[in-house]
């Protein structure tokens, strides 16, 4: 004689499971809760629909539980997305040579700052090292000719005629450096800057300035490779500080924990399923 034990609600056809099967899809519920507005709601979906096909849940407690992995794979997928963005980020940061050194990871051959560097180097980016050491290489010597006769103002105009680069970056420089603006070549012979405790010419001190950046771009391009490497390694740097600072592998852990916590459920609850779905063969003894 067979006897069944009796079965648990739920559909046992295998159109039943699969309509039962696409109730979380259907409602939306979770879709709603979980989908931040950057992201693809599609792709979710597709997720949860994998997950469902994969464990076919028979039940609402074991769709709940199924539609809950997919939930906890994508918070997964989220945070791994923000952990390799937040570290690209932390990673193209620009480097200045000011943070190298203050760093010590390089040594400057002169103290500078931040908006200097940014004055000489700002261009590189734009023009390439070499193009912009040649053009340096340039005002020095035109430098070296200015100085070779009196100085005076009729002198000056008719050089700078001839020379009007030259004069565009002295203006550059008493602008950015000394906080002039709109200098015209007399104010070059008459105003003063106060450097090192005495006054200066501005047209001497403007072409000190333009001198030291010609060594500066030197020394830049004699010590390109180790400046790379200094580059590199605050780069490192400052990814094992993001890294340690916002604490991945803590969530991560806790997310991982709550998943196999939920698949083990999941687990239990269908072996116990299957077993109320067992047939159940009673033998009956023969009587005597």
């Amino acid at each position: 004689m067979l006897t069944k034990v009796k079965k648990s609600g739920g559909p046992t056809s295998k159109k039943g499971k699969k309509a039962v099967s696409q109730n979380a899809l259907k409602s939306g519920v979770y879709s709603r809760s979980i989908v931040l507005p950057n992201e693809d709601k599609t792709v979710y979906l597709q997720l949860v629909s994998r997950y469902v096909q994969e464990f076919k849940p028979a039940d609402m407690a074991e769709t709940t539980m199924v539609t809950n992995l997919a939930n906890l794979t994508w918070k997964k997928m989220r945070l791994d997305q923000y952990e390799q963005n937040s570290l690209i980020a932390v990673w193209n940061k620009p480097v200045s040579l000011d943070e190298l050194e203050k760093e010590k990871l390089i040594r400057f051959p002169r103290k500078i700052g931040w908006l200097e560097i940014y004055a000489i180097f700002g261009r590189y980016m734009k023009d390439g090292l070499e193009d912009l050491e040649q053009t340096y290489v340039q005002y020095e010597l035109d430098i070296s000719l200015l100085y070779q006769e009196e100085v005076n103002t009729y002198y000056l105009e008719r050089f700078f005629t001839s020379n009007p680069q030259l004069l565009k970056e002295i203006r550059e420089v008493a602008k950015g450096e000394f906080s002039r603006k709109d200098i015209n070549v007399k104010d070059l012979l008459v105003q003063t800057t106060y450097i090192d405790g005495e006054d200066i010419f501005l047209l001497n001190a403007c072409t000190d300035k333009i001198l030291e950046r010609r060594k500066d771009i030197a020394w830049y391009q004699d010590n390109l490779g180790e400046i790379r490497e200094a580059e590199l390694k605050l780069k490192e740097r400052r990814v094992m500080e993001q890294m340690q600072k916002s604490d991945f592998s803590r969530a991560h852990d806790e997310l991982d924990r709550s998943f196999y916590r939920t698949l083990t459920e999941l687990r239990k609850q269908q072996q116990w399923r299957r077993e109320q779905n067992e047939v159940v063969v009673i033998q009956e003894s023969p009587k005597k």
